[in-house]
């Protein structure tokens, strides 16, 4: 079974332990999602398996402890653009467990700067290779 082909837009996402959360034995693919709060959750975006091909367009993640926590190695080309990742406690984006991770992170901001996505920058990888 599959799961592809959803629009997710203009939501709000607010004091959960996922916001969003793809997962599972099954295929979660070609998801939009635009334009929607992820705020005071645990973990705002959550891929644990066999999420490709989702883009993030226009969303705006506050005030969770991680804004996406990216896990394992089937979550692949997925991409982010114009959004923003301000007041997160732990990380604003997640890497974990990926020994190789296809996703792009383009012209978004993290509390209020430049996200160029670099540990500095609140992206975090827990181990992996390069």
């Amino acid at each position: 079974q599959y799961c592809e082909d959803w629009l997710i837009e203009n939501n709000t996402f607010d004091g959960n332990y996922f916001g969003i959360m793809s997962r599972g034995v099954y295929v979660n693919d070609y998801f939009d999602v635009i334009g929607n709060d992820f705020v005071g959750n645990t973990r705002g975006v959550h891929f644990r398996t066999n999420t490709d091909y989702w883009d993030f367009v226009g969303n705006d993640f506050v005030d969770n402890s991680y804004g996406m926590y990216f896990e394992g190695n089937t979550n692949n080309y997925n991409e982010v653009y114009l959004s923003e990742f301000n007041g997160s406690t732990t990380y604003d984006v997640n890497f974990q467990g990926i020994d190789r991770a296809y996703q792009t992170f383009k012209n978004n901001r993290a509390d209020g700067g430049a996200g160029d996505y670099r540990r500095d920058a609140g992206i975090h990888r827990l181990y992996g290779r390069g």
